[in-house]
């Protein structure tokens, strides 16, 4: 007796590609479908032994094709009362019968070598079943959903100077400053500021309330709970100008058109609650000219200012 435990996958298969793959692969599908018993029969007689009843196909063409795919398998042929396997020819075909399990193949046309090819795939099959390697089915990955686009709220006071400007001393301009931003590492912004400073010119003083309202884009880079932002805006700010001591000409509100530019950083603390820091820079490039009666112009407001916020950011959704 001799143990088949060798027959592999690939065996079978290579036979599929050498033989005649539609014929060979159309019999694994029906082994894998049940045709065949699914018992492995771990022992088979030694010499294994086929007849048939019939010329088509002849035990010995049968036989010559188990060899080719089994080729330990000491094979002979007998007589139908004592073989192993037995092939009964039909008009309809030919029925394999080995060790308990039975076949029938229908073929009408008598093609004796498909016969064989097929009786031969049928018995190897059932002395040593395919032994394929259990499947373990990979979890499918989670499907990650888009991150929300994000609407955060920064709020915090601001101070601000002139470095630049010909006023007799530096000016510098306290306030605060709201921006709305939505949007993910690319996203817009919007903002609003006031700041009031003190403005003194040699001739005359006066006092500016400055109303700056930005609209623009934003580029972040994010780590962890950091996250490091450039911002480019255009910006309209509404002025108002009011003279101290000497009465001004150009007293009254006016309209000042420009750009602001700010880097920042943030550090959340938790999901919807942060800290920022910026600075930021506001230009003007066409300041006002301010005027005294009897005297003429006395000086122009500030064409830049640079400032610095410390602030709150909220996550709103």
């Amino acid at each position: 007796m001799k143990t088949f435990a060798g027959l592999r996958a690939l065996e079978l298969i290579r036979a599929c590609a050498v033989r005649g793959v539609g014929l060979y692969c159309s019999i694994l599908t029906a082994v894998a479908a049940g045709a065949v018993s699914s018992r492995a029969h771990a022992a088979v007689p030694s010499p294994f032994s086929i007849a048939t009843q019939g010329v088509c196909p002849s035990a010995e063409r049968v036989a010559m094709e188990l060899r080719t795919i089994l080729p330990a398998l000491d094979v002979t042929t007998t007589s139908a009362a004592t073989a192993d396997v037995v092939l009964a020819e039909s008009e309809a075909g030919v029925s394999v019968t080995v060790l308990g399990a039975q076949r029938d193949f229908a073929d009408p046309a008598r093609q004796c070598e498909d016969r064989a090819k097929q009786a031969a795939v049928f018995i190897a099959l059932t002395l040593d079943p395919l032994r394929l390697p259990a499947i373990i089915p990979v979890p499918a990955a989670p499907a990650v959903s888009p991150l929300p686009v994000a609407w955060d709220l920064e709020v915090g006071p601001m101070l601000a100077v002139s470095p630049w400007s010909t006023l007799v001393t530096t000016p510098i301009s306290g306030g605060g400053s709201l921006r709305l931003r939505w949007g993910r590492l690319l996203s817009l912004t919007a903002g609003a500021t006031v700041l009031s400073s003190s403005l003194e010119y040699p001739n005359a003083r006066a006092r500016e309330l400055l109303i700056p309202l930005d609209a623009g884009g934003r580029v972040t880079w994010a780590a962890n709970s950091w996250d490091v932002a450039f911002e480019l805006s255009a910006s309209l700010a509404p002025a108002h100008l009011r003279g101290e001591g000497l009465d001004l000409t150009e007293s009254g509100w006016r309209v000042e058109l420009g750009a602001r530019s700010a880097l920042l950083a943030r550090w959340w603390i938790t999901r919807r609650l942060g800290v920022m820091v910026s600075e930021s820079g506001l230009l003007w490039p066409r300041p006002v000219r301010l005027k005294v009666g009897g005297v003429g112009e006395v000086g122009r407001t500030p064409s830049f200012w640079l400032g610095s916020q410390l602030g709150l950011v909220l996550r709103l959704n």
